[in-house]
């Protein structure tokens, strides 16, 4: 899988911006109507891409980091390795992580058609907390490709946990990227952290 298509997806997972403003909302609302706003946004500030990135790419944070749950989600990568990290360490990993995800972002982040956001189906467990939400994306190329949200409901806003693309886990593949990095450098986690870029699984 390029990396280009997990960009693709990626860009959807930054749709959470209206969640604080209508906690009722369902998670597949909550997903249809944010991803639009945010698409709006995104398009609206194109012209920073090239005149000043690192801008666009702040923009592109400040959206992001209130609505998705990198604190879960960076545990999640950490996996057995989090127990062994000191407060200060994880911390470290969370922003490291968070910034990185969102240099990604910025990349891909006109390559999605506007209008391609199709809601196909949710689903919830035994927990009330959590929801699972099924999508379809387009690109601007007029390829589709089905994803999956993974989200918890924190405060009474939904956030994004987890991804799946095309059947593969983002959480997955990149906790054996942490877990490779980690063994090459010795167990020593701050070379892990201060090594780590977002680097999305290829073909």
């Amino acid at each position: 899988m390029r990396r280009s298509i997990i960009g693709y997806f990626l860009i959807s997972s930054l749709s959470f911006v209206c969640l604080a403003e209508q906690p009722e909302m369902s998670p597949e609302e909550s997903v249809r109507k944010a991803t639009m706003i945010l698409l709006k946004e995104a398009k609206a500030k194109k012209y920073l891409l090239e005149k000043d990135p690192v801008e666009f790419h702040l923009a592109v944070t400040k959206v992001l980091q209130p609505h998705v749950d990198f604190q879960g989600f960076a545990k999640g990568v950490m996996a057995k390795y989090y127990r062994l990290a000191t407060a200060s360490q994880r911390l470290a990993f969370v922003e490291k992580f968070k910034g990185a995800l969102a240099v990604s972002y910025s990349k891909a982040l006109l390559e999605l058609d506007s209008d391609s956001i199709s809601i196909k189906s949710s689903e919830s467990g035994k927990r009330t907390d959590r929801a699972i939400v099924h999508v379809e994306l387009e690109t601007n190329s007029g390829k589709v490709y089905p994803v999956q949200y993974s989200l918890i409901s924190l405060d009474s806003r939904w956030l994004l946990r987890n991804l799946v693309i095309n059947g593969i886990n983002l959480g997955l593949q990149y906790r054996s990227q942490f877990n490779s990095s980690f063994r090459s450098n010795k167990g020593d986690i701050d070379r892990v952290i201060e090594q780590w870029e977002f680097e999305p699984p290829n073909d």
